[in-house]
């Protein structure tokens, strides 16, 4: 799935004249997006647009004057172009080629590993992308234990060509010693304390002109912050020990699953600090928010595993973990797979029984007394997700036939035409 599947030119306060439309097409042209125009009354520009597959960009060109109260109901829009400007040929063209730009990015972002249909998911790479042009800002992602913020710290240092060519490098706040931070941090000259035998470059030092990222900062002591603090207001900082000083090259992106505002409330965390870190804010969302991803994720994972004719999720087991709780997020379904895999040895398809338990216990029960429940509860989930998959692609294709409909909903599924037609055909007994 793309991660743009069209750029959509909402056309409002018609009818525009056609050369104005033929300078329209040129310049979505030179985006290098497939475009389509929607011509809208002014009114409709209040309503948030419809999101589609891929969620589209959507760019608002109007030829009507646009008042304050106007503008403040536009935030759906990604961008808003008036051709009542004297110079709308250019910012049209300027605000064409920008969607063009964090398409591309947002793309790259998708092949280092941030995976996934979801909208949640499909926000957080076009906000990657929009981080990775603003170069130096700093970046703080945010999640839930598990989530894959480190995954998603790594994708925005591979999809930046200008960071991508220069080391990775990781420090975990919380486990540093207070009294080694700074040397952890900027690095020793030798001599400049007890056991200093040897000069040592610091996390800032190795990471160089790459990306530093510092896992779980709301961990970070008050006593450290005032010197993280120092380093991104001056962009510079010194070795333990040392009088040279060296410029910041490298970006600092921070990682945290705690509330920063709830510490800065408790006087736990520095507020400046906070707002320094803060600069770009990446949230990750839970499995729970994404559970249409599941399947997609779920198949990556079990490739990491067994590269060499990997096995097949089973149905049933997809179902089975779309209705789990895993709280651990991804980092819980990592641990179940990876269990799964290594246990179906050279089995093509991954089964329900293949789980750890006590999840396959649950899921497949020994005792004959067990089965019929088990199957009535996995019929209700296929239920569930057909209908969710028909529901999605009846609002996303409102104008395709239903052939194409039930085609898109298996596809999201990752199970057959024929089976969605199974389903259908089972409900229309029944009734």
């Amino acid at each position: 799935m793309p991660a743009a599947a069209t750029l959509v030119l909402c056309l409002a306060g018609g009818p525009l004249p056609e050369a104005a439309l033929g300078e329209i097409r040129r310049a979505a042209e030179t985006s290098g997006l497939p475009y389509r125009l929607v011509a809208s009354e002014w009114r409709a520009a209040h309503r948030e647009p419809p999101r589609g597959a891929g969620t589209p960009w959507h760019v608002l060109v109007t030829a009507k004057p646009m008042r304050g109260t106007d503008l403040a109901e536009l935030s759906a829009f990604d961008d808003v172009v008036s051709l009542a400007s004297d110079c709308w040929h250019d910012d049209l063209a300027f605000s064409l080629a920008w969607v063009g730009r964090v398409s591309q990015l947002a793309q790259r972002i998708q092949d280092e590993g941030i995976i996934g249909i979801s909208e949640p998911v499909v926000e957080l790479r076009k906000q990657m992308a929009h981080a990775i042009l603003d170069r130096d800002a700093s970046v703080l992602v945010v999640g839930e234990t598990g989530t894959g913020k480190r995954v998603v710290a790594e994708a925005l240092h591979h999809a930046d060509d200008a960071r991508a060519g220069h080391p990775f490098h990781c420090l975990d706040a919380g486990a540093v010693v207070p009294g080694l931070f700074g040397s952890e941090l900027f690095g020793h000259v030798r001599g400049s304390f007890t056991g200093a035998t040897e000069s040592r470059p610091g996390a800032i030092r190795t990471a160089g002109e790459g990306t530093l990222l510092l896992d779980e900062v709301g961990e970070l002591p008050t006593s450290l912050q005032a010197s993280l603090l120092s380093v991104l207001q001056q962009r510079s900082y010194r070795a333990v020990g040392s009088d040279h000083e060296h410029l910041l090259k490298c970006r600092i992106v921070s990682a945290t699953n705690r509330d920063l505002q709830q510490r800065v409330a408790a006087c736990e965390f520095r507020e400046d600090l906070k707002h320094r870190l803060s600069q770009i804010v990446l949230r990750v969302p839970p499995l729970r928010e994404r559970r249409e991803d599941l399947p997609m994720l779920a198949n990556a994972l079990i490739r990491r595993y067994r590269s060499v004719h990997p096995p097949q999720c089973a149905v049933e087991v997809l179902e089975y973990l779309q209705g789990l709780s895993l709280r651990g997020n991804v980092r819980e379904l990592e641990a179940m797979l990876r269990y799964a895999t290594v246990r179906a040895s050279d089995a093509p398809t991954l089964r329900l029984t293949h789980l750890p338990r006590p999840r396959a216990m649950e899921a497949a029960p020994e005792s004959n007394e067990d089965v019929e429940p088990l199957e009535q509860s996995l019929a209700v989930l296929r239920k569930t997700l057909v209908s969710r998959a028909l529901q999605h692609a009846a609002r996303d294709l409102p104008a395709a036939d239903r052939t194409v409909q039930i085609a898109w909903a298996a596809e999201r599924l990752q199970i057959s035409a024929r089976s969605v037609y199974n389903y259908l055909n089972g409900e229309a007994r029944r009734s």
